[in-house]
């Protein structure tokens, strides 16, 4: 939906009016569409040890540690999205997010 243009609100209306729910059971939001279009493990590559800890040893998944320091394992997942449809979106993706509204 997203490469054939629809919006991010078009398209967490229609995951939430057919019954779909995120990983804790509560509605998507834009914010849940753009982890999910941004996560590469949807492409089958296994991505360990890439947040960096906050304190009292919880996770900042929004801080990454080094690129060194991150394991990624190819095929370490189900391939739920091809590679290339996969690198189109974040292509498009980077586009809008450059120019707003586009």
């Amino acid at each position: 939906m997203y490469l054939a243009g629809h919006r991010y609100n078009d398209i967490t209306n229609h995951l939430n009016s057919h019954g779909y729910r995120t990983k804790k059971g509560k509605l998507f939001v834009k914010t849940s569409l753009y982890e999910i279009l941004r996560n590469e493990k949807y492409t089958g590559l296994f991505v360990f040890n890439r947040s960096s800890s906050k304190s009292a040893g919880k996770r900042n998944n929004h801080k990454s540690k080094d690129n060194k320091d991150i394991i990624r394992i190819p095929d370490g997942l189900p391939i739920i999205i091809d590679t290339d449809t996969f690198r189109k979106v974040q292509d498009k993706m980077d586009k809008r997010k450059k120019a707003p509204g586009g």
